[in-house]
């Protein structure tokens, strides 16, 4: 009896190497799921990042005629910055995984870079093809890119890092916008021009968009995090308006003086700024934000408890 039982035993068994009798297929699948996760990611990082940059043609201080898929130049640091950080923020929040996140993120950053270099006018007393300066905006490109990618990656794990994330590439999100409206304007217009009233509306943007986060990061209990934002709200302005100085500092022959006509110049712009009121309502924003959040999540988690009380004394009674 034993022998045919044997015998009987070992069918279920048999179906368990077809399910994963063709681990090849299993493989190929997985791989593919990756390629595409990282393809259209990479393709989401640059339309995020620069694709209104690739529309616009003559953009001020970039090469006539040229159609740049990044703004590796000097007039185009800032822009480098803000696309760079704000699209590789997205990209990992919506990727979630640094295992195609990364990837993704080098890839379409490192293809834009060659296409760009490759299009770049050279000459001897050229700002564009310079080795230095391509060098220069190639380091800004690829810190923007690791900071937001790592970010990214980051906030999409809890949601309340997702909140913080964004609470960070908020102190960018007027810059971001106006930039990207320029360049379509530009390409679809012929011309640059935003205006007082646009700037106005874009600082005022910025300002709703990093208050009302920094609340909602205070409701949910995280406000010792918006240590992060107050710092980016403070660092990242301030850097972007060093690079837009530094590059109307730079031209031909900037190679033989770079203490005097960059270094020295770009140190005293930096107590100014930090005098400028301006440099302060979006830290003060996150502040206002924090506090608010604190009282509102205070007055949540009491109303909560009174409620939570009042139930357990009914339920007592009854």
């Amino acid at each position: 009896m034993n022998a045919p039982n044997a015998t009987v035993e070992q069918h279920p068994a048999d179906p368990v190497p077809a399910e994963g009798g063709n681990p090849t297929r299993g493989s190929v699948r997985t791989g593919l799921h990756w390629l595409a996760w990282v393809l259209g990611l990479a393709l989401l990082w640059y339309v995020l990042g620069f694709a209104t940059h690739l529309a616009a043609v003559n953009v001020s201080g970039a090469p006539d005629r040229e159609r740049l898929a990044l703004p590796l130049y000097p007039i185009g640091y800032g822009r480098l910055l803000v696309g760079a950080l704000v699209a590789s923020t997205v990209v990992g929040l919506l990727g979630r995984r640094a295992s195609r996140v990364y990837p993704a993120g080098l890839l379409a950053a490192g293809l834009a870079w060659v296409l760009t270099y490759l299009a770049l006018p050279s000459g001897p007393r050229s700002v564009f093809g310079n080795d230095l300066l391509v060098l220069f905006g190639t380091v800004v490109l690829a810190i923007a890119t690791l900071v937001g990618l790592s970010l990214g990656v980051w906030g999409a794990r809890l949601a309340w890092r997702r909140l913080v994330a964004l609470s960070v590439v908020a102190a960018l999100a007027g810059s971001y916008l106006v930039g990207s409206f320029l360049e379509l304007q530009n390409a679809f217009a012929g011309q640059l021009a935003i205006g007082d009233a646009g700037s106005l509306v874009s600082r005022w943007l910025t300002l709703t968009v990093i208050f009302a986060l920094a609340v909602a990061i205070g409701v949910v209990g995280k406000a010792p995090w918006l240590l992060l934002t107050v710092a980016s709200a403070v660092i990242l302005p301030v850097t972007l308006a060093v690079l837009g100085y530094l590059s109307q500092l730079i031209g031909p022959g900037i190679a033989g003086d770079v203490v005097g006509r960059i270094l020295e110049p770009v140190l005293d712009l930096l107590p100014a700024v930090l005098k400028t009121a301006d440099t302060w309502w979006l830290p003060l924003a996150v502040v206002a934000g924090g506090a608010v959040g604190l009282l509102v999540g205070h007055a949540r988690r009491s109303h909560q408890k009174r409620k939570d009380r009042s139930s357990t004394q009914q339920h007592l009674t009854t």
